[in-house]
């Protein structure tokens, strides 16, 4: 596998070049529509007053949305408060746009897992020219998809790379980078993250090197849980206490 990832270095640096970078171009040209904007004020209402835990409903400044847990209101929010970005459309949509980039290096990297880095260039090749998955309400929008497909790719690559890894280090690694995969989900679009653990479970009770390898290595995977309880709980805990039956 390593010899895999080195030798599809440069398909890597194609899929950045041909991919990756081209996302960007005329990014802050198209206008705020649909879920793009309601997600789009909520941002512009932290930047603004800084209501992070309770980010608001649009057209409403006191509403407050609760429809999704608010880690991708954060991601956006975060770096135009800061300065580093333009508060506009290309400020955001640049962070989709940089999770999608992400999201294709790691469907890239799971295509050379499968049948090599020609695959790897192909799989990601599908998913740039696919147009309602890139434009329609798509991953160059300040929306929710660029986290789950994200979520996806790199949970099912570490999920991989643990399964098949001898080096018991590297195989805690890849267990906390799935975990981390599936907060970036569940934070974002909760319900649909859940079919990540889904596919993932019939994986391991399918195949039984991979199931012996699961079952022999559960309290690594119990600290995984811990983990994401950890980072997901806090906020829910919060907005029931805040919000009660209407959360």
């Amino acid at each position: 596998m390593h010899q895999g990832l080195r030798l599809g270095r440069p398909w890597l640096a194609l899929v950045l070049l041909a991919f990756c970078l081209p996302l960007f171009i005329g990014l802050g040209i198209p206008d705020l529509e649909t879920d793009e904007a309601i997600y789009s004020f909520a941002v512009d209402e932290i930047v603004a007053h800084g209501d992070w835990l309770e980010p608001k409903s649009s057209p409403s400044t006191t509403t407050v949305f609760l429809e999704k847990p608010p880690l991708k209101f954060w991601l956006v929010a975060a770096p135009i408060k800061a300065g580093l970005l333009p508060h506009n459309e290309f400020g955001l949509r640049f962070v989709d746009v940089v999770l999608t980039g992400a999201a294709f290096v790691y469907v890239f990297a799971v295509g050379v897992i499968l049948a090599g880095p020609v695959c790897g260039a192909v799989a990601v090749l599908m998913l740039f020219v696919h147009w309602p998955l890139v434009f329609a309400h798509g991953l160059r929008t300040n929306n929710m998809e660029a986290s789950q497909v994200l979520c996806y790719a790199a949970g099912v690559f570490h999920f991989l790379r643990w399964s098949a890894v001898e080096a018991s280090r590297e195989r805690r690694l890849h267990a906390v980078g799935l975990s981390l995969a599936f907060v970036l989900g569940f934070m974002t679009k909760f319900v649909a993250a859940l079919f990540l653990p889904f596919t993932l479970g019939l994986a391991v009770l399918a195949v039984p090197r991979v199931r012996q390898r699961f079952f022999g290595e559960w309290t690594l995977w119990l600290s995984c849980v811990g983990l994401i309880l950890a980072l997901c709980a806090p906020w829910f805990v919060y907005a029931h206490v805040r919000f009660g039956e209407q959360f």
